[in-house]
């Protein structure tokens, strides 16, 4: 019986001209000839090989042209005389033939076939009959390489398709058909790398992992990773380098660097380029961990408010109950919207209740899922309860839940309908920066405005229920038979899995037990301790154990939960409420001085403390030490934050030599600060984790009758424990060796975290740069607004600044925003008066030029004297010439500088009399809360020029040096 094949019409990427972007076309496929194969293509690799020939640099680059040389599919048909691979096998197209024939085909020891029937004529870019089975919009386009792989359908010569396993997985095994396989060979075959060798392997990508590989299963003894990319140095390790440097670091050549380092030179050296990755499920398939223990109820879908109760009532303190969606026989097409069952939390603390609700088909990178298990999350409890992940209302919850691709929007290529999968919270493109970092697992579209908002990152719902919109939680919203949620945010796992158990690795597990493998990295025969025994603490017992923990105590007050966590690997169990003294001390007794791995997986901020570097003073006058300090958690009203950046001000100068604002001793000086907040104690309501701030010394309690009135930006709690270096409770969040530190204004910003009251941190734009914006917390605001709304400058008015420091600068700036016409700025640095310039002074002079005193000299450059000048150093001399330069009658002087407390100023009545005027001022005369968003707005909007107030950038480690520039005159 004679079979006719027909053209095939399928999607392919074609490259229509050198250096220009693939382009999706539908091509046409031809059937195979004599001795050809057709194979849809179900996976492909990208090869930097297709990247070189796409970017015009291979002279023999043929266009228009279909590249892809890495692939696996299934046999569609095959042509007349092929007899080694049938229709309905998985095969792999290669690049390599093998007639079986030719003389270096029948050669163990080589691979390249010499037949010219398929040599010669696929570097034309053609079968070997001379011809393409390729066309598209009427022309031919090219084969490349044989094979072609980047269309759903290709042909290929039968000499160059390998038969493989029936069960391999394709979208794996893809890789075998050059990468993989090259750099493994390259050892095994081409190099044969010998046991007890030393091997260099030159470039980290696939290949050059592949090699690594290779060169450990062939025993070599010494082998060397080189990279200009160090953040692929853990993963070279973990395929088997013993070593890895980064040629950059060197003053040498590479090459002298390896002989010197190898004795003479290596044994075998590799040069290479690639990709890799692994996942959870595998390890609970191989029976590494458990997840049965995990799971204590079980309930249909129409009993999750039951499985909420449970959890509510102590049964399970985590994520606790696991919700079986059961399956609902559907006659309803791919991509129509489907009418399914879920819970809906129409009202924050109000019971779910089971609705019908649409679910629209997925769009663009989008997955649709059946869901089959949920887990209940305490997140999801707590977002019921609106104390939590904000959710908005009405809205489906979930976020640990697993099931089956129902439909895939366009676009989607990681996985397929059917497919079981595991929705996710956190994305994973595999592009960005952080997704290529093994360090971290935060993918840069991680969504969390998607989050806030409840909606897919289109801002549109899929979700509907009685005609309303109902919002998404969490990007996974698995309280629902069906879901959709975003390609990146989708985990494709073993087909085999128990859809039941491995829900619960969409959250708890995975973080407990990645806790201790991945972020702490506990090592074998450490001590550790586990606070509370929910799911996320029982997996973070596992995760000790499994890295080799051997004393694992496990803390919770409810002690049914302490068997469970004796199975899964705790040594000891204790309940805090027996012990009649702080766990942390029974902690540090019990273990001899301390555990050495701790985790928190409550979410009380009372057992988190946090250790850290500070520049702490111990002494007046002495330099500054770098110490480990522990900062306390914050208590009700307080907030903690992680310093990114601070200033050095000259109070701080003046309060280290005792010279200034009074400090206590030892103490963490800095008051011009800027972070992120890392905790808050309860009832702060103005700032939550991960919002930038700036931390202020100034209060703003929004009660007292100082707040309220307007004429004034002090409150009445300014004066207290704060200025004995003390929070309001009169304790401090700081230790050291075991000494209490003490606070310095309130802020403290030597260190990498302080603790601040509620009602003195400043919420700003997200947007900032903390390295700059920081200045407001102090300088910069003080000076700007000492001239703007302490003195009021006027149109046209003439102003004099004296000290042109930060401070001085800022009031500048001030002056010329408010329209000064003439701006005198004064120091005996002359080195400023460039700066001083750049920011509107009209002129400046330096008073040591002159023989008379520097107020008669103003008055004479004046006419009589000017209308505002401002005071910004800090010296009772200079202030009492700043006001003797002001103008009888209507002058106003500012006094901004601080001067030690023991010193007056020496005036005469008749100043006053004349009508000359004396104020201070404090953080430029408004309330901080409000001013410093706004001057960080206005910064944002380049309304304000702060680059020119940073001379020096120093590490922590060299504060001392920034007091010496400062000191110095240099800022």
């Amino acid at each position: 019986m004679l079979i006719v094949f027909k053209v095939i019409k399928c999607r392919a990427a074609i490259a229509w001209e050198a250096g220009k972007p693939l382009s999706i076309e539908e091509v046409e496929v031809a059937p195979p000839k004599a001795h050809e194969v057709r194979i849809k293509i179900t996976a492909t690799g990208v090869c930097h090989t297709d990247a070189y020939t796409l970017s015009g640099a291979d002279p023999e680059g043929l266009f228009p042209v279909i590249l892809g040389h890495e692939g696996a599919g299934i046999v569609e048909s095959v042509g007349e005389g092929v007899t080694k691979i049938h229709c309905g096998k998985k095969g792999c197209p290669i690049m390599y033939r093998f007639c079986t024939t030719a003389s270096f085909c029948r050669e163990n020891c080589k691979n390249g076939c010499s037949w010219k029937g398929v040599s010669a004529t696929q570097g034309q870019g053609l079968l070997p009959d001379k011809t393409s089975r390729f066309t598209c919009k009427g022309k031919q386009i090219f084969h490349y390489m044989g094979t072609s792989t980047f269309s759903e359908y290709t042909v290929v010569a039968d000499i160059s398709v390998v038969k493989i396993d029936d069960a391999a997985p394709l979208d794996k095994v893809c890789l075998l058909g050059c990468g993989v396989s090259t750099g493994y060979g390259a050892v095994l075959n081409t190099a044969k790398v010998e046991p007890g060798s030393t091997c260099a392997v030159f470039g980290l990508g696939g290949i050059g992992l592949a090699v690594l590989m290779g060169c450990k299963a062939a025993g070599a003894s010494r082998i060397i990773g080189i990279d200009i990319n160090e953040n692929k140095f853990e993963k070279a390790m973990e395929f088997g380098a013993t070593e890895c440097i980064s040629p950059q670091k060197f003053n040498k050549p590479i090459q002298e660097v390896l002989i010197e380092k190898t004795d003479g030179g290596v044994d075998f050296s590799f040069e290479c380029v690639g990709n890799v990755d692994i996942m959870l499920v595998n390890e609970y398939m191989e029976k590494k961990i458990k997840l049965d223990e995990f799971i204590t109820h079980t309930r249909p879908l129409i009993k999750i408010n039951e499985a909420f109760d449970l959890m509510h009532a102590g049964e399970r303190l985590w994520m606790g109950i696991l919700i079986l969606i059961e399956y609902v026989v559907s006659t309803l097409k791919v991509q129509k919207v489907i009418k399914c069952r879920a819970a809906v939390a129409w009202e924050a603390g109000k019971p779910l209740s089971i609705e019908e609700v649409e679910v629209a088909p997925p769009k663009a990178h989008e997955v649709r899922i059946k869901v089959i298990a949920t887990g209940v999350c305490r997140t999801d409890a707590s977002s019921l309860k609106a104390s939590g992940v904000k959710a908005n209302f009405p809205v489906i919850l979930g976020h640990e839940g697993a099931g089956i691709v129902e439909s895939v929007g366009e676009g989607v290529t990681n996985i397929k309908p059917g497919d079981k999968v595991i929705p996710l919270y956190i994305p994973k493109c595999g592009k960005c920066r952080s997704c290529l970092c093994p360090k971290t697992n935060i993918c840069e579209k991680t969504d969390t405005e998607m989050w806030a908002t409840g909606l897919m990152p289109d801002k549109t719902s899929r979700f509907t229920c009685k005609g309303k919109q109902l919002f998404h939680y969490m990007g996974t919203s698995t309280f629902s038979e069906y879901t959709v949620v975003s390609d990146i945010c989708t985990a494709k796992i073993d087909p085999a899995a128990p859809l039941d158990k491995v829900c619960l690795l969409g959250c708890g597990i995975s973080t407990g037990y990645g806790a201790a493998i991945n972020t702490a990295k506990v090592e074998p025969g450490s001590t550790c301790v586990v606070f509370g025994l929910g799911g996320i603490g029982l997996a973070a017992v596992m995760g000790c154990k499994a890295a080799g923990a051997s004393r694992i105590i496990a803390v919770d007050i409810n002690e049914g939960k302490f068997e469970k966590a004796k199975i899964l690997g705790a040594t000891e169990c204790i309940n805090p409420e027996k012990c009649n003294k702080p766990i942390q001390q029974v902690l540090v007794e019990m273990t001899d001085g301390g555990v050495d791995f701790a985790f928190e997986c409550i979410g009380n901020l009372s057992v988190m403390v946090i250790k850290c570097r500070a520049a702490v003073a111990w002494e007046l006058g002495k330099p500054l030490s770098i110490e480990e300090v522990e900062v306390a958690p914050p208590k009700a009203h307080e907030v903690r934050i992680k310093v990114i950046s601070t200033g050095i001000c000259h109070t701080d100068v003046a309060s280290l030599k005792g010279t200034g604002l009074p400090a206590q001793f030892p103490v963490i000086l800095g008051h011009e600060g800027a972070g992120i907040v890392e905790s808050v104690g309860e009832g702060v309501t103005n700032v939550k984790p991960g919002d930038k701030v700036i931390p202020l010394y100034t209060f703003k309690c929004r009660k007292c009758r100082l707040c309220l009135c307007p004429e004034t930006n002090i409150c009445e709690m300014i004066l207290g424990p704060k200025e004995k270096g003390l929070m309001l409770d009169k304790t401090s969040r700081f230790t050291c060796k075991g000494k209490q530190i003490f606070h310095y204004t309130g802020t403290s910003t030597f260190s990498e975290y302080t603790v601040v009251p509620d009602i003195s941190v400043a919420k700003i734009d997200a947007a900032a740069p903390l390295d700059k914006v920081c200045l407001f917390g102090c300088g910069v605001c003080t000076g700007y607004g000492a001239a703007v709304n302490t003195a009021k400058v006027v149109l046209d008015s003439t102003c004099v600044v004296f000290g042109l420091g930060a401070i001085g600068l800022a009031a500048v700036m001030g002056c010329k925003a408010a329209g000064a016409s003439r701006i005198i700025a004064i120091d005996i640095n002359e080195t400023k008066f460039e700066k001083a310039k750049i920011l509107g002074a009209t002129e400046c002079i330096n008073p040591g030029k002159y023989n008379k005193p520097i107020h008669e000299v103003l008055i004479e450059m004046t006419n009589g004297g000017a209308d505002f000048t401002f005071e910004c150093i800090g010296d009772v001399n200079v202030m009492r010439s700043a006001f003797e330069a002001c103008h009888i009658g209507w002058g106003v002087t500012v006094i901004v500088g601080v001067s030690p407390q023991e010193h007056t100023i020496a005036t005469k009545s008749m100043d006053y009399i004349l009508g000359r005027k004396m104020m201070g001022t404090l953080f430029g005369g408004k309330q901080s809360v409000y001013t410093v968003p706004k001057m960080v707005s206005n910064y944002m909007a380049k309304k304000i020029n702060l680059d020119v107030f940073i001379t020096h950038t120093r590490p922590l480690e060299k504060i001392n040096e920034g007091f010496e520039l400062l000191q110095a005159g240099k800022r």
